[in-house]
């Protein structure tokens, strides 16, 4: 008699309680894996952002298991699903700046006078709105394109500022910049500076959970980072093999991506389900 195949459940596999794994606890949660108390498999997820790899490997359950697993996971707090959707917009915002743009792109800092602070949310975004109408009024006059950008409103206590993230095809200065602003002179403008990343670090710290209320937005037609899942390139064998010891999924991944530089790698795992969440980055 043929065998019935089992089919897992997609899930939101990012919004879960996982903690750094600790080598002390290794021999335990190896048993557990070992022993397949919980029916799963592991999916392997390729995000392709730019010049950057994300390989991310994590469980998936079957109908049953994943109806069990939900009614544990009610017991998240607020703060920890907050700083997880935070952590997932983080991740994403980085993945699309690096889909996107390159270190020959600008980054540009505005800044309000005293005088000029917008009373709320909505007057800040309509001065970033008027700034990115005029670039773009700009542009056309030199038969360029609109503008491909990023942008980030932020408030602290001193008052809102603006962060963007904008294609270099118009060449820009700072006196440029600030007669286009016009509520400031303490402005910047630089480029976009890569490192083994990319721009995973600037993307990161402009999305960086401030002291405050933030809000971003980006222009219409970005490119989005190229996803890719499989169930075949990384198994039970590879993940107990991985924990065991991690040149062995250092290993693994320089033979999957041999175009692709290894750059680190974190491994976490969910207590509740004694499974393993790994985030793997890589470059070209």
């Amino acid at each position: 008699m043929k065998r019935k195949k089992k089919h897992y459940i997609e899930y939101d596999y990012e919004n879960q309680i996982v903690q750094q794994y600790e080598k002390e606890e290794e021999d335990t949660v190896l048993r557990l894996l070992k022993d397949g108390v919980i029916s799963h498999c592991y999916a392997t997820k390729e995000i392709f952002a730019g010049n950057q790899l994300d390989v991310e490997i994590y469980p998936e359950f079957t109908r049953k298991e994943s109806c069990t697993l939900k009614q544990k996971l009610k017991k998240k707090t607020k703060k920890a699903i907050k700083d997880l959707n935070d952590k997932n917009a983080r991740k994403y915002f980085a993945r699309l700046v690096n889909t996107n743009f390159t270190d020959d792109d600008y980054c540009i800092t505005l800044t309000y006078a005293p005088d000029n602070q917008p009373q709320d949310y909505e007057s800040a975004h309509k001065d970033i709105t008027n700034f990115l109408r005029r670039l773009n009024r700009k542009r056309k006059k030199q038969g360029i394109p609109n503008a491909k950008y990023v942008y980030v409103t932020e408030k602290k206590k001193n008052g809102y500022h603006h962060h963007i993230i904008v294609d270099s095809q118009l060449e820009l200065n700072m006196k440029e910049v600030n007669l286009l602003w016009g509520k400031s002179r303490r402005n910047d403008i630089k480029l976009l500076d890569t490192d083994e990343f990319g721009l995973t670090g600037i993307a990161f710290y402009l999305a960086k959970d401030p002291q405050g209320r933030k809000r971003w937005g980006s222009s219409r037609g970005l490119k989005k980072p190229t996803v890719k899942k499989n169930h075949y390139k990384f198994r039970k064998k590879d993940i107990r093999q991985a924990i065991s010891c991690e040149y062995n999924l250092i290993d693994k991944l320089k033979k999957l991506y041999p175009q692709y530089t290894f750059t680190d790698v974190d491994i976490r795992y969910n207590e509740i389900n004694a499974m393993f969440y790994i985030y793997a980055r890589l470059r070209l």
